[in-house]
C-alpha cells in the first residue's frame, strides 16, 4: 500500500479539495518531536460542517471527519499557525505546476496569507504574505538556488517540465534528448508520473516499456495516452494495494471519491497506531502499579517482621523486669556517690550488663 502521493495523485486530489473554498479555518494542532511534520487544521465547509484537513509530511495530504490524538498543549509552530489563521477563510487551493506542492490562500477583512505544503521530501509547512515573504516556516532549510526562512521570498523549486501543460513538440523533444535507460523513467522521472502511471500509459498506447528510442508514431500514441491520463474523470479505487484516483485496472475496491479512498487507508492506519499506543500505556501504567504493589509487600513484610522482633523484645523485657529495674536502680545509686568509672569496673563481666558507654550515658544488657 502506498504510503505518499505522487504528482498526478495531488492533481486529481486538489481538484476535489475545491469544496474547501470559503471554508473557515477554527484551530490547528500539531504533533511532537519526531511526528512534528503532522499537522491538523479544523475547518467548518460550507454544507459539510466539520472537516479536518491532515497534513503528514512529505507523504501525504488529506481530508478526514476523524481527529486522532494530538497534545493539548499545541506545539510552537500549531500555536503561530492559530494565531495567524484562525477564523480565516480559504480563498483558493492549487496545485503548483505539475510538483506536488499545494498552495492554499486564506483571507480575513485585513489581510491575505498563502500557506505552502511542501510534499516534496524532505517536506515544509511555510506561511507567506500575500506576496510570497516567509512569515514562519515549519521549518527552516536551504539548497544551493533556494533558501527557507523567515524574512526570505519564497521560491517555488525550478521544474523542468509541467506534464500538465506541456505541448506535444515539447514532449518529443524532451524524449529525444532524454538520458534515462528507457521510456518508462523518462515518463516516471522526468516527467514526474511515478512507476505505476508511467506504465499504464505505455501499456495504452502499446509501446514496450523496456524500448529507448521511439518512432513518431509512437511518441505521438504515448502523447495521447498521456493526455488522457491526466484529464480522466475521477473514479477512485483500490486495486492490487494502490490508492488510485482513476481506473488502471479492474479495481478491488471503488469509492465515492478520491479523498474517500486515501481516508479510509489512512485512517485504518491510524486507528491501528492508537490502539498500539494504548496497549503500550496501559503495559507501562500496569508496570508501574506492580512496582508500587512489590514496594508495599516488602514494606508490610518489613513492618510485620519489626512488629513480632518488638514483641519478643516486649516480652523478654517483661520477664527480666525485677532484675533490671534492680540493675539500673544500683548503676543510678554506684554513679552517684563514685562515677562511671566505678560502674564500669563494677559491672565488668555481668551476665545481664554487658557493656557501659559512658561517654553517651548508655547501658548495653543482653537477654537469653
Amino acid at each position: 500500500m502506498k504510503t505518499h502521493i505522487t504528482a498526478l495523485d495531488l492533481h486529481y486530489l486538489v481538484q476535489e479539495f475545491q469544496s474547501l473554498v470559503g471554508a473557515k479555518v477554527e484551530k490547528a494542532w500539531q504533533k511532537l518531536r519526531e511526528e512534528k511534520k503532522e499537522v491538523l487544521f479544523q475547518l467548518h465547509v460550507p454544507s459539510k460542517g466539520k472537516q479536518f484537513l491532515k497534513c503528514k509530511l512529505p507523504e501525504i495530504v488529506y481530508l478526514t471527519d476523524v481527529k486522532d490524538k494530538f497534545p493539548i498543549l499545541p506545539p510552537g509552530f500549531a500555536m503561530f499557525l492559530r494565531k495567524r489563521l484562525n477564523k480565516t477563510r480559504i480563498t483558493h487551493v492549487q496545485q503548483i505546476d505539475f510538483e506536488r506542492i499545494i498552495e492554499i490562500g486564506f483571507e480575513t477583512k485585513e489581510t491575505e496569507y498563502r500557506l505552502i505544503v511542501e510534499l516534496i521530501p524532505p517536506g515544509n509547512m511555510i506561511l507567506c504574505e500575500k506576496d510570497y515573504t516567509i512569515i514562519n516556516p515549519l521549518e527552516n532549510q536551504k539548497w544551493k538556488d533556494r533558501k527557507i526562512q523567515k524574512g526570505e521570498q519564497y521560491k517555488f523549486p525550478k521544474s523542468e517540465v509541467n506534464t500538465l501543460t506541456v505541448s506535444e513538440e515539447e514532449f518529443n523533444s524532451l524524449i529525444d534528448n532524454a538520458k534515462r535507460d528507457n521510456i518508462v523513467k523518462v515518463l516516471a522521472i522526468d516527467f514526474s508520473l511515478g512507476g505505476v502511471y508511467a506504465e499504464y500509459i505505455c501499456k495504452e498506447a502499446k509501446i514496450d516499456k523496456n524500448k529507448k528510442s521511439l518512432t513518431d508514431a509512437e511518441k505521438r500514441g504515448l502523447f495521447k495516452a498521456l493526455q488522457t491520463l491526466i484529464t480522466h474523470n475521477i473514479k477512485a479505487n483500490i486495486t492490487e494495494g494502490e490508492i488510485l484516483p482513476i481506473e488502471l485496472n479492474k479495481p478491488d475496491k471503488s469509492f465515492d471519491s478520491f479523498n474517500a479512498a486515501i481516508n479510509s487507508v489512512f485512517r485504518e492506519t491510524v486507528e491501528k497506531a492508537e490502539i498500539i499506543s494504548e496497549e503500550a500505556a496501559h503495559k507501562k501504567k500496569l508496570t508501574k502499579v506492580e512496582k508500587v504493589i512489590q514496594k508495599q509487600t516488602y514494606q508490610a513484610e518489613g513492618m510485620s517482621k519489626s512488629a513480632l522482633e518488638n514483641q519478643k523484645k516486649g516480652e523478654l523485657i517483661y520477664e527480666y523486669y525485677q532484675a533490671l529495674k534492680d540493675i539500673i536502680e544500683d548503676i543510678n545509686k554506684v554513679r552517684k556517690e563514685y562515677g562511671w568509672h566505678a560502674v564500669k569496673e563494677k559491672y565488668k563481666g555481668h551476665k545481664i550488663v554487658k557493656d557501659v558507654n559512658r561517654k553517651e550515658g548508655k547501658i548495653v544488657v543482653e537477654l537469653d
